[in-house]
């Protein structure tokens, strides 16, 4: 059975296109007004998959995606680490929590083909933290620089979906 892509899907899978086609394997994305464009798509793509496992995803969203580390892992393939503000279903800012996003654009279609993604950590009361940027508790939770601690956060909410090519 086929599915039908998401209009962020659609959106997502073509502004990465563009952006990861001259880039050699490797390299770092680099920031430009298409890369910040493209990451939209991210903030759009990544609820939408999350709510359909977890209930806290269905009302409440990401209202941007700040990266500290993008690549072109593969050949149409792109992965991000950075912090994304939260937001919930009444447009409140539930403050910014880490993020890690890895997907695989399809060879012949404006989709999707392989995703996974990461996002939250969990406190000791079972929530989800998120900081404010420039406090002490930030920068000691590396969130400044998530690819670098991405192994010692305990991630809250992890999807996926397709396999990798």
């Amino acid at each position: 059975m086929s599915r039908t892509p998401s209009k962020a899907e659609v959106f997502l899978s073509k502004e990465f296109r563009e952006i990861l086609a001259p880039l050699p394997v490797g390299a770092a994305i680099p920031e430009s007004p298409e890369f910040r464009s493209a990451l939209g798509g991210v903030e759009w793509f990544v609820p939408e998959v999350l709510g359909e496992i977890f209930p806290y995803w269905q009302t409440d969203c990401l209202d941007g995606v700040l990266p500290d580390h993008a690549t072109k892992t593969a050949e149409l393939e792109a992965e991000i680490f950075g912090v994304a503000w939260v937001m919930n279903s009444h447009g409140e800012s539930q403050g910014l929590t880490p993020i890690h996003v890895r997907f695989q654009i399809a060879e012949s279609a404006d989709e999707i083909s392989w995703f996974e993604c990461r996002v939250g950590e969990v406190s000791k009361n079972g929530m989800m933290i998120s900081e404010n940027p420039g406090t002490k508790s930030f920068a000691e939770r590396g969130y400044y620089n998530v690819a670098a601690h991405a192994g010692k956060i305990n991630w809250m909410y992890r999807a996926g979906y397709g396999e990798r090519r």
